[in-house]
């Protein structure tokens, strides 16, 4: 009675695609464990559209949505649910094992796949995704793949997001479709091949690029100058070497965030990072630059026209600290600690009123601590330590 009562109130969908839909799901049920019961409302004596746990359907009864996140399922992948879905959700749960070649071998319709944090091992098949030609997002971070082939994530044309950070991934940084807007490969094992990133990252689409944390060498800077678009760099905690490229601005004209902190990073901080109008974030501590920091850099003329957090610490800049520094009016970070700058603490560096935290601890500064910190109204924390300062402290 149910099959019949479900036919009419979905009246488009084929009895095949009823019986289709259902059996996949329940072959799925069947085949994990289910600690928590999540499950136990999957049964054929009602309308799985409407009472079924974490499932939603289309408006014709095709199942579309399982969301299964956060509810301490265990077992393998092994059923192809894919190949009936749109959205598939099966994060944050205790799923274990290798993904099986076939496991996405007919999935047209989905979009959205999100398989992170479980305990997901093993090598992924070249091919696994080659069908999934509509898919938008893919996350697989924090499991335990390995292996240095990826899934032919070049070939799906409408990929816009993928996430695969905290695996165990070896081998270059594969090749991107450059329809792809957002790429985090963070805490794997990517090296560069002869110095460079997969040419394919040249993408103009591209707007956040993460590698944090992987084994990358060389002048990788260079390689992704091309993308036009980003918004987004975080290369820290690699081995990087080479300069800041002068043109970075130019070429990223867009980049709001610039970290690729404990590198290698050697040579003077470019003056024309000035022209990075929409910089807000600049985090280079644990390189090796050098050189003065350049006054034009923070002009409030041709700046930086909205940094709030800078920090160039543990390099080895010399020189005074720009008095220009003082025109950042949205600035709420700045450390330029355990470096070599020498001269006075600028006045202007009072005038910062949304200034939060300020290091400039581990350097020859001399003098006395300007009145003018006095009216620092949001300073929580200040270090001035390991410097050759005198003098009273400002109330």
């Amino acid at each position: 009675l149910h099959i019949i009562y479900f036919l009419i109130s979905f009246p488009f969908i084929s009895f095949y695609d009823f019986l289709f839909d259902s059996s996949v799901l329940l072959s799925f049920k069947n085949s994990v464990d289910d600690p928590s019961k999540t499950l136990s409302s999957w049964n054929t004596s009602v309308n799985f559209c409407r009472h079924w746990n974490g499932i939603a359907c289309t408006a014709k009864g095709r199942v579309s949505i399982l969301n299964l996140s956060n509810n301490q399922i265990e077992g393998k992948i092994q059923v192809p649910i894919g190949s009936v879905l749109e959205v598939m959700d099966l994060s944050n749960n205790f799923f274990s094992g290798e993904l099986p070649h076939l496991l996405f071998s007919q999935c047209k319709r989905l979009r959205y796949l999100d398989l992170s944090h479980n305990h997901l091992t093993g090598e992924l098949p070249e091919d696994l995704f080659k069908n999934c030609t509509n898919l938008q997002q893919i996350s697989l971070a924090s499991n335990s793949f390995r292996g240095t082939s990826f899934p032919s994530i070049h070939s799906l044309p409408s990929l816009e997001f993928l996430d695969a950070s905290f695996n165990n991934f070896t081998g270059p940084v594969p090749a991107i479709h450059e329809n792809l807007k957002h790429l985090n490969l963070s805490s794997n094992n990517f090296s560069t091949t002869r110095e460079t990133l997969c040419p394919s990252l040249n993408s103009s689409r591209l707007e956040s690029l993460i590698l944090v944390n992987n084994k990358l060498t060389g002048r990788v800077l260079d390689s992704v100058m091309n993308c036009s678009s980003l918004r987004m760099l975080d290369l820290s905690f690699n081995s990087l070497t080479g300069e800041i490229p002068s043109s970075i601005c130019k070429q990223l004209p867009k980049l709001e965030h610039f970290l690729a902190w404990v590198n290698n990073l050697q040579g003077q901080l470019p003056q024309n990072l000035a022209s990075c109008s929409n910089l807000t974030e600049i985090i280079l501590t644990f390189n090796n630059l050098s050189g003065n920091i350049p006054p034009e850099l923070l002009s409030s003329t041709k700046g930086l026209q909205c940094p709030a957090f800078i920090d160039v610490s543990f390099n080895r800049l010399v020189g005074d600290i720009p008095r220009e520094l003082g025109s950042m009016q949205d600035a709420n970070y700045l450390s330029v600690a355990h470096n070599f700058l020498s001269g006075t603490i600028p006045v202007e560096l009072g005038y910062l009123k949304k200034m939060i935290g300020m290091d400039l601890s581990f350097n020859d500064l001399q003098g006395s601590i300007p009145s003018s910190f006095s009216s620092l109204q949001s300073l929580t924390g200040l270090n001035v330590s390991h410097n050759n300062l005198s003098g009273p402290i400002p109330q």
